[in-house]
């Protein structure tokens, strides 16, 4: 199923996922400064992020592999020399130089999500 991203669709998922084989989870790194259309205060990876971090720790996602994709790469690589991360107050502890860097560091912020020990992936 395609779910979509709208905060009023998202109750509706957790019943269609009873015999799911697999989660492909798509945020885009280029919306680190941008604001949800829906609630103009939160930020769209804060809000990516904590979305992320509810399906991987979900009861029906347990057992199921999921997969990342961080994509936009390339608005991201153009937007970065010009909208500075740590300017974004909830990404203020970014300390990188590079797109490279900033890469890893959003990539860590999902990683960190789940709770379950890297050593039981």
């Amino acid at each position: 199923y395609d779910v979509g991203g709208q905060r009023s669709e998202r109750k509706k998922w957790f019943p269609l996922f009873d015999d799911v084989k697999g989660v492909i989870f798509v945020a885009a790194l280029s919306e680190y400064d941008l604001m949800l259309q829906e609630d103009h205060r939160v930020n769209r990876m804060t809000d990516a992020i904590g979305l992320f971090n509810t399906v991987v720790n979900h009861d029906a996602f347990k057992k199921v592999p999921i997969m990342l994709f961080l994509n936009k790469k390339d608005l991201f690589e153009e937007k970065f020399p010009l909208s500075n991360i740590q300017d974004q107050k909830e990404f203020a502890d970014y300390s990188g130089s590079s797109s490279e860097e900033a890469t890893t560091y959003f990539t860590k912020k999902f990683s960190d999500c789940f709770k379950t020990p890297k050593e039981n992936w």
